[in-house]
């Protein structure tokens, strides 16, 4: 069965119609050592707080869980009520 991120519940659509490629996976936080920028005292300005998920998910992910509401994703140019 192949995972898509569209389907899984730790998908976060960072905006509304952002492109697939700038979604973030909640099960992989980035750890990367960037540092603090001058936007906010207390989060990393130059990084994701988590992993994009195209460079998590290989169509075989071991952190997939489908959502619980059964809904897609929608991508950038589909439109489905509020999404």
């Amino acid at each position: 069965m192949t995972t898509y991120c569209a389907d899984c519940e730790h998908c976060l659509v960072p905006f509304k119609g952002a492109h697939p490629g700038r979604w973030l996976c909640r099960q992989c936080p980035n750890t990367a050592e960037m540092g603090f920028g001058c936007v906010t005292p207390t989060t990393w300005d130059g990084a994701d707080p988590f992993m994009r998920c195209v460079g998590v998910n290989g169509g075989a992910c071991k952190l997939f869980e489908r959502r619980q509401d059964g809904q897609t994703r929608l991508f950038v140019g589909e439109h489905h009520g509020d999404h």
